[in-house]
């Protein structure tokens, strides 16, 4: 895996923006996050926690810290919203009841998350 650039803790929560350059492996990448989240920021999720803390140019796509099935759960999702289409035969109600449950969890969760990300963008674009 290539070194990932992370921010480090300040007193008092701080972040300062020197980044420290080391590799970790996947276990170590969730243990970071997980410390972040713990220690710093409980309010966030560990997504967006993820996203702001390791930063390009070796950035960590959150679906590579999912198992596959979580993965494939996303794509599905996807791929019906793309498609206009549902998983299984016939309309909503004949799903079963995960399908919808799951799909407005993830639709939601990526909703959050683009908008962090394009508050984060915008926050950038005005310092520069």
């Amino acid at each position: 895996m290539p070194p990932l650039h992370i921010l480090e803790q300040v007193g008092g929560g701080n972040i300062i923006e020197d980044r420290e350059l080391r590799r970790c492996d996947i276990d170590e990448v969730i243990e970071e996050i997980t410390t972040i989240h713990d220690d710093i920021f409980p309010e966030l999720p560990l997504f967006i926690i993820a996203f702001r803390f390791f930063k390009q140019p070796q950035e960590v796509c959150c679906t590579a810290l999912v198992d596959p099935l979580t993965h494939w759960l996303i794509s599905l999702e996807s791929c019906c919203s793309k498609y206009h289409c549902l998983p299984y035969e016939g309309g909503l109600f004949d799903q079963p009841a995960w399908v919808p449950e799951l799909f407005e969890l993830i639709t939601t969760t990526r909703n959050e998350f683009e908008r962090d990300r394009n508050d984060e963008m915008m926050k950038e674009s005005k310092t520069n």
